[in-house]
C-alpha cells in the first residue's frame, strides 16, 4: 500500500476527503476495478484482457513470478489429481495488506 496525507479538502467518486487526511492506496484493489474488469470476482483464467496488477509491470515486474506461476500450476494439477474434495471448514481471508484466502480446509476422499 502506499499512503499519503491530503493537503486540501476533495471529492472523488462522490466521496468528501478533508484536508489532513491520511489515505492508502492499495494496489490490491485494482484488480477488482469495475470499470476495468467486467464482473472482477469472477474467476476467469481466458480474461482478455487481463490488466492485473498482481506481478507489477514494467521495471516494477515481480522478479518471483515465474517461480509463482510454476508453484501455482502445481498446485493446481496436484488438486485436479486429487481424489473429490469438498470445504470441510470456515474459509479464513488474510488481512491488511495482503488478499486472499489464508486458510482453506479441504477433505479428501
Amino acid at each position: 500500500a502506499l499512503v499519503r496525507t491530503t493537503t486540501r479538502t476533495l471529492e472523488l467518486r462522490g466521496v468528501e476527503i478533508p484536508a489532513g487526511c491520511p489515505v492508502a492506496l492499495s494496489y490490491l484493489s485494482a484488480n477488482f476495478d469495475e470499470d476495468v474488469f467486467d464482473d472482477p470476482l469472477r474467476f476467469d483464467p481466458a480474461r482478455n484482457p487481463n490488466r492485473h496488477l498482481a506481478f507489477g509491470s514494467g521495471p516494477h515486474t515481480c522478479i518471483g513470478q515465474s517461480l509463482a506461476r510454476l508453484l501455482a500450476r502445481i498446485a493446481m494439477d496436484g488438486l485436479l489429481a486429487a481424489p473429490p474434495f469438498r470445504l470441510c471448514g470456515p474459509v479464513t481471508h488474510a488481512n491488511w495488506t495482503e488478499f486472499g484466502v489464508a486458510e482453506l480446509w479441504l477433505s479428501f476422499g
